[in-house]
């Protein structure tokens, strides 16, 4: 995820507001030619542009309350799978299934039966958005891993007639139930961060897009500006004081 996603582009936003109203404070001296600047266009851009930002704040949040209903649910299934282990060995299965199903929690909770040595990543030869974009592939594997890690585990119990826990969520039904409802979250939260970066890209078209974004409308404006009152007149001066940040200076 993009950190301070919101950090300096809406106050370019809020600023081409206001360069909007000093465009139109000119009155009829204001007659650009070129289509992307007359102010009917600079008006939409500008409601585009506030459209989006409230479209990324939205989706942001949605994202936000995503993910973490999504790590209480798999931090729930954690302490289960920790239970099922430990409550295995105090049920009526046979000695050789306990072992099993132990080798599967330790498989569950990413403990290696036999430790190997990996070689650790390049994380310094990575872009920040590269890392971002592995430790995302490397988190959503790991979900992945626990869901069909915990399923199996659940296959092992429904497979023996000597699994009859008198605790109802400990039931093979209620752990179906629970494999469920974290198979839910976690697709939930993987659609949230698609809608988020949907949203995210749909805002950096609009403020910053080569030809038809917001800031290449501020720019030329300026030229305009420049080119029809001077560059020493007032007008350009009111609209020179304006700054504004491309996207790479975020």
């Amino acid at each position: 995820m993009e950190k301070n996603f919101d950090s300096g582009h809406s106050t370019n936003v809020a600023r081409f507001a206001e360069l909007v109203k000093r465009c139109i404070a000119f009155g009829s001296t204001f007659k650009p030619a070129k289509a992307i600047i007359k102010l009917d266009n600079l008006k939409i851009v500008l409601a585009n542009a506030k459209q989006a930002m409230s479209a990324l704040n939205t989706a942001h949040t949605d994202m936000t309350r995503a993910i973490t209903e999504r790590a209480r649910t798999f931090g729930a299934l954690d302490k289960m799978v920790t239970r099922l282990g430990s409550g295995a060995a105090s049920s009526d299965i046979l000695p050789e299934t306990i072992e099993k199903i132990n080798k599967q929690v330790a498989k569950y909770h990413s403990k290696r039966i036999n430790p190997i040595d990996e070689p650790e990543p390049d994380t310094a030869a990575e872009t920040t958005q590269e890392a971002e974009t592995r430790r995302n592939s490397v988190a959503q594997g790991s979900m992945n891993r626990k869901i069909e890690n915990f399923d199996k585990l659940i296959t092992m119990f429904g497979a023996e007639e000597n699994y009859q826990p008198n605790e109802m969520d400990l039931t093979v039904q209620s752990l179906k139930t629970m494999l469920n409802e974290v198979i839910t979250r976690n697709d939930l939260a993987q659609d949230a961060k698609i809608n988020f970066n949907a949203a995210l890209e749909a805002r950096d078209k609009i403020l910053y897009d080569t030809e038809l974004g917001l800031i290449t409308c501020v720019r030329v404006t300026k030229k305009y500006v420049k080119f029809a009152f001077g560059p020493t007149s007032k007008e350009f001066k009111r609209l020179s004081s304006l700054t504004f940040k491309n996207k790479e200076e975020e």
